[in-house]
């Protein structure tokens, strides 16, 4: 009977303890069991194991064995990776605090901005970049403010490969109704619309646009700095938004390049924090020395002389696998891009395509750029078919 009574006493003592342990030793776990071949090795069979055992056991995976799983499992835990994240402070608080200087060693002319500029691997804080995916529409007439095949390509990739919390068209006209956007307002992820007015004045002198893409990306770099999130041209699709979280958790900006040695910088892919230093200066170039002549200077060359003239002024990612115009003409060959690695390709317009060919014929194409395409489109290629 004692002995009875000792093994119910002890017992849920020996379970909690077990528990404990598992919990704190997770990652060597994990380790062990891969060793012995008990996980699956298929990265999402991996990553509906370890969902499904942890919410068995109403446990999480600390952030610090996330961090050393192999890259497919990291790739499939995004989200859990995010949430732990929150427990950080702010970097954005935290440099409040200890700014970063204003000024510091610069960057000679010429020199490769992706090598220099890569973010921070800090592990005091993270960068919150809100989850909201906006593009910007600005059409001449009404009848224009229409959305055809390579916007439903950049909208869907958002929503399959990036699932935001909403994704926002920025327009001055309603869009019109058709297939494709019949079938955007079908997604699962939030589509909203918001009426902007055309940006007809540039600058604190009041300068006309000379383009109306410099409309836009004023209104991109704007916007940007009060709010914060993404903001892509619509030639643009994700291909891996969990490499593009783990960037946005480290640096307060993100842009691509714009050439191929990685001299210039350019906005049409930008993800940001609320009142990034950074974005701050980028918009008083456009407030005080707006060039309605130059095509890329506002856009391209205001935040790249920013960039040189300080290596350690911000936390800012320059990648070089996002975009770059010299590239662009590779696109309609094929083994000349490798954009499976791309986190997102700005593929500026397809130079080698213009103008874009319906859809039943890019997928006949030899090309990268139909190879990104069917990727993207994964099995519903037949049903966008018919939406052409």
């Amino acid at each position: 009977m004692y002995c009875k009574r000792y093994i119910l006493f002890t017992l849920p003592l020996v379970v909690a303890l077990l528990l404990l342990v598992l919990y704190n030793y997770s990652g060597w776990t994990y380790n062990y069991l891969q060793h012995l071949t008990i996980l699956p090795q298929n990265a999402s069979h991996y990553n509906m194991f370890l969902t499904n055992t942890t919410h068995q056991l109403s446990l999480k995976p600390s952030e610090d064995t996330l961090q050393t799983l192999p890259s497919p499992i990291t790739d499939n835990l995004t989200k859990p990776i995010q949430s732990l994240s929150n427990t950080l402070p702010d970097c954005i608080d935290v440099r409040k605090n200890n700014p970063y200087p204003s000024s510091g060693s610069p960057i000679p002319k010429g020199k490769n901005l992706c090598n220099s500029f890569q973010g921070t691997s800090r592990t005091d804080c993270a960068y919150r970049h809100p989850e909201v995916f906006n593009f910007v529409l600005f059409s001449g007439t009404a009848s224009n403010s229409v959305l055809h095949f390579r916007e439903y390509l950049a909208i869907y990739s958002v929503h399959k490969f990036y699932k935001p919390d909403k994704i926002i068209i920025h327009c001055n006209y309603e869009i019109q109704s058709n297939a494709y956007w019949k079938a955007l307002k079908k997604l699962s992820t939030p589509l909203e619309t918001k009426h902007v007015e055309r940006q007809n004045q540039i600058g604190k002198s009041g300068t006309t646009p000379g383009f109306i893409t410099h409309e836009a990306d004023y209104f991109k770099v704007k916007h940007g700095f009060k709010e914060g999130g993404i903001y892509a041209d619509f030639d643009l699709v994700v291909l891996n938004g969990t490499r593009l979280r783990e960037m946005q958790r480290r640096s307060e900006v993100i842009m691509g390049r714009d050439d191929t040695p990685c001299t210039r910088t350019c906005a049409g892919f930008i993800s940001c924090v609320p009142g990034s230093p950074l974005m701050k200066k980028w918009l008083d170039g456009y407030e005080n020395n707006y060039k309605r002549g130059s095509w890329l200077y506002n856009a391209g060359e205001v935040p790249s002389n920013l960039l040189r003239s300080c290596t350690t002024c911000y936390d800012v990612i320059v990648d070089m696998d996002i975009s770059n115009w010299n590239e662009s003409p590779y696109w309609g060959k094929t083994g000349k891009i490798n954009w499976k690695k791309k986190p997102v390709a700005h593929y500026m317009n397809a130079a080698f395509m213009k103008p874009m060919k319906p859809i039943a014929q890019i997928l006949e194409m030899s090309t990268s750029f139909t190879e990104m395409v069917k990727y993207v489109l994964g099995d519903t290629v037949e049903a966008v078919k018919r939406l052409d």
